[in-house]
């Protein structure tokens, strides 16, 4: 916390409460402060336009501190470790994958099922990596 706090008085950074529903000061780059802030004034104007809303989907990984699944979200807790992933819809929890199993949350049908399963999937590869192994 000393480091960090170090770093908000160099500028390098900035503190505050970023994310509601997150305890406790939360520190960023000056940039994602920037990002977050053109996100949520996007989400408003989606919020305010009638046009069809476009869900959005995000994976995060299981030792990721916004990881609130089992703590303030009411469905079951995800062990925090760096091979689990949790895939969330508009903000709610749609699966997991613990042990390169994937476990549904909630009823969606099969195909809907079988794209879920791919994003959680998705493993990420350096160039170089790619290149190697031959993946595009």
């Amino acid at each position: 916390l000393i480091k960090l706090r170090r770093m908000e008085l160099r500028g390098e950074i900035r503190g505050g409460r970023f994310i509601a529903g997150v305890g406790g000061e939360q520190f960023a780059f000056a940039d994602t402060v920037t990002a977050l802030r053109r996100q949520q004034k996007t989400w408003q104007e989606q919020q305010e336009s009638s046009a069809p809303k476009k869900s959005v989907r995000v994976v995060l990984n299981a030792t990721d501190p916004l990881n609130l699944l089992g703590t303030l979200l009411p469905d079951k807790r995800v062990a925090h470790l760096s091979g689990n992933r949790i895939l969330f819809e508009d903000g709610l929890p749609v699966a997991v994958m613990e042990k390169d199993e994937v476990k549904h949350l909630r009823n969606d049908k099969p195909e809907q099922q079988w794209d879920v399963q791919q994003l959680l999937l998705k493993r990420y590869f350096p160039p170089r990596l790619r290149a190697y192994i031959g993946k595009q």
